[in-house]
């Protein structure tokens, strides 16, 4: 199940990147103490599940799922 669930995600979010729809989100500091949801997928990111986080830019910070921050570092438009 779990890497079904992992295989969804990654296609997920390597679909958001192909069609431009992956854009960097505007979190502020009550959103990040909520229920994180995964900028790749658009899913949860649960109490057991990594988060990645990637600053882009120096201005706003990306949060991943595992397999979605694999995703978008082999992302190649």
């Amino acid at each position: 199940m779990a890497g079904e669930q992992d295989q969804r995600r990654a296609d997920k979010t390597r679909g958001r990147l192909r069609s431009g729809g992956f854009e960097p989100p505007a979190h502020d500091i009550a959103d990040r103490e909520l229920r994180a949801l995964c900028d790749g997928c658009g899913e949860p990111i649960d109490a057991p599940d990594k988060i990645y986080t990637v600053n882009i830019g120096g201005v706003v910070d990306v949060r991943l799922h595992e397999v979605c921050y694999a995703a978008w570092l082999d992302f190649t438009p």
